[in-house]
């Protein structure tokens, strides 16, 4: 802070000298004699009133002072951020968890009701390709009453495919049960991926997870044990996602190494967010143009050079992928018994593929000892 102006100094300085004059000269003449010395003629009083005036010439903070405080508050705030980050994501983290816990019981619920669990992919032939060809109804369409989207299930056509014209509302109706707090993208897609397969292999009839091509899988089928099988993971939403309703990798991964997923390009999702052949007028818009759904192939409805690389080789559309998430460490797994769990991305490959697989009759300690 600045000096206050020279001429208000001399004047403060004058008015305590008159101050001082005026007490001693007073205390003299009722008390004290001329003999006593300089120091004992000033009463407590006037001293007390000098001193608080002489304190009064400071009002505030220097500005080195400021400074200080500033810097202490930034090193304070610099030292809490991590903290408060990593609190707000393990709120996403346990957001997660509940999110799967309900897709578990939903998954349960539909078992009690037809004696077993729901077909990953519903289609004629297999194996499934990952391009909008095809009936591909996912197994989360089947659980839908039993997630209280009742009203969702009863507006899907359940005669055509669920790329069909008839199901554009359908596909393009976001579910939040479905989407985990962490990821940034918001839309319909799923986070939460069904378990085909031990291994990166195409989703087909003979896959050895729970959740495949026109499986009707039972809980006697689970033969290496319920709390040792995974049924539901999670997975990062990427570009090419057809979306939660689409019985392709959309909606399937399986429990394999991992690869990674890499898009050729940065083209956004379909339509404002919605998956490729999805608009809310019943469009579609590949590069941005909006087309009657139609008026062209569904060949056509994705661009073909926007499907995933796996492992670092040109995709043939029949690779699925393993599960991912935007979690610190790990990836959140619903096991077959209802349990979720936490599955760091340390894990051992081998047990990892073993999770994946309902009876391929190795053994397997509990998630606890992982």
């Amino acid at each position: 802070m600045s000096s206050p102006p020279k001429q208000a100094w001399h004047f403060d300085q004058r008015l305590r000298k008159l101050l001082m004059e005026h007490c001693f000269a007073k205390h003299l003449t009722e008390k004290h004699s001329v003999s006593e010395p300089n120091s004992r003629l000033v009463p407590h009083f006037c001293t007390v009133s000098v001193i608080r005036s002489a304190g009064s010439n400071r009002s505030g903070f220097t500005l080195v002072e400021l400074l200080v405080v500033i810097a202490i508050t930034g090193i304070f705030a610099g030292l809490l951020l991590p903290a408060i980050q990593q609190v707000r994501e393990s709120a996403r983290r346990a957001s997660c968890t509940s999110n799967l816990a309900q897709v578990g019981m939903a998954l349960n619920g539909y078992q009690l009701a037809f004696r077993h669990l729901p077909s990953g992919s519903v289609n004629d032939t297999g194996p499934i390709t990952n391009t909008p060809i095809g009936f591909h109804h996912g197994w989360i369409i089947a659980v839908l009453p039993f997630m209280d989207e009742h009203l969702t299930y009863k507006n899907v056509d359940l005669s055509s495919s669920i790329y069909a014209a008839s199901n554009v509302k359908i596909r393009a109706r976001s579910i939040g049960i479905l989407r985990c707090p962490s990821d940034p993208y918001r839309g319909p897609f799923s986070n939460y991926a069904g378990i085909h397969h031990g291994s990166e292999t195409p989703i087909d009839k003979d896959n050895s997870g729970i959740l495949f091509l026109n499986s009707r899988i039972r809980r006697d089928d689970i033969e290496d044990g319920s709390s040792y099988t995974t049924a539901v993971g999670e997975k990062k939403v990427e570009v090419s996602d057809l979306g939660w309703s689409s019985g392709t990798r959309a909606s399937l991964r399986n429990m394999g190494p991992t690869s990674k997923a890499l898009s050729k390009n940065s083209k956004t999702f379909g339509f404002r967010g919605f998956p490729p052949g999805v608009a809310p007028d019943g469009s579609f818009a590949p590069g941005g143009t909006q087309v009657k759904l139609d008026s062209r192939p569904p060949e056509t409805w994705i661009d073909l050079n926007e499907i995933p690389l796996i492992d670092g080789a040109p995709s043939p559309n029949l690779a699925v992928g393993q599960l991912s998430s935007h979690h610190n460490f790990g990836i959140n797994v619903l096991l077959a018994d209802g349990a979720v769990e936490f599955m760091s991305n340390n894990i051992d490959k081998t047990i990892r593929s073993h999770l994946g697989s309902r009876n391929d009759g190795n053994l397997i300690p509990p998630f606890s000892d992982l």
